[in-house]
């Protein structure tokens, strides 16, 4: 049963050359987290989305595999137990496009963004975006008390309180990791920090070896990538897209909620929470 892969993300980078096994670390109604034997993710998908940790392909089969089994890697072909085989060998590597070259992010066009989340009835961290955006007031019987003091910080960086989103939800991904993604995305990919707000120097490396430590490998690997400026293509489309200031928004929520079941809008609520924490908001 073998399948091309068309597209691949630069995770795919860890898997050595020589053959090794994987393991099936988890699955989702949109494909198959596989674990290296050094501790890297990849995600086989049957879904059009690229993004660093994809493998895509046209069409991912039902119940070929299960949570711990092992996958056979070699000569660029993923060897599945059911006889599936996916061949990457010729996929093509995916990047993220250019950074928009005017970043003047609006919080009118974040507020509209929000209004069609509120739509869908997705439960979500989105319910932050109006405190952050000052529209309201976060008051004690509100909400996570975690959140509620970091967006109360009078700290440019309060790594004490990052540190305590780690691990925090349920599921793959926890909301607290999504939310530390929108932040990491902002200064990776987009700059968004000066140098006395990213202090100690090493902050980076601290947050993402207690990621490892406190949450999920799969939600490590996505934070890993985030601090690269890399994340699915629908939350960099929809990123890119907020950051000119005068983005559709009912696009944009659609892209933010067809990632996971809250991943997309946690993403988002991080980026508001820092692009607000940073003075980008008019």
């Amino acid at each position: 049963m073998p399948i091309n892969a068309s597209t691949v993300g630069e995770a795919i980078e860890s898997l050595d050359k020589n053959s090794q096994k994987l393991i099936v670390q988890g699955i989702t109604s949109q494909g198959i987290f596989l674990k290296s034997q050094v501790n890297e993710i990849v995600f086989v998908t049957g879904g059009k989305y690229p993004g660093p940790l994809t493998i895509n392909v046209p069409l991912l089969p039902e119940d070929v595999t299960q949570p711990g089994e092992e996958v056979g890697y070699a000569d660029q072909r993923l060897l599945f137990k059911s006889g599936l085989c996916v061949n990457i060998k010729n996929a093509a590597l995916w990047s993220p496009p250019d950074i928009p070259k005017i970043i003047q992010p609006s919080s009118q066009n974040i507020s509209d963004v929000y209004d069609f989340i509120q739509q869908s009835g997705v439960q979500s961290l989105g319910y932050l975006i109006p405190s952050i955006l000052n529209f309201t007031f976060l008051n004690d019987t509100v909400g996570e008390a975690r959140f509620i003091d970091l967006i109360r910080s009078k700290k440019p960086l309060d790594l004490a309180s990052l540190e305590k989103l780690l691990g925090w939800g349920r599921g793959l991904t926890p909301s607290g990791d999504d939310f530390l993604c929108g932040i990491a995305l902002a200064i990776s990919r987009y700059s968004i920090c000066s140098k006395a707000m990213v202090q100690p120097e090493d902050w980076q490396n601290s947050l993402q070896e207690k990621a490892r430590q406190k949450t999920t490998l799969i939600s490590a690997s996505i934070l890993k990538w985030a601090f690269r400026g890399q994340s699915d293509k629908r939350i960099i489309d929809a990123f890119d897209e907020v950051l000119t200031g005068n983005g559709n928004p009912k696009r944009i929520s659609n892209r933010l909620l067809s990632w996971g079941s809250s991943s997309g809008v946690d993403t988002f609520t991080g980026l508001v929470f820092w692009l607000s924490r940073c003075g980008y908001l008019y």
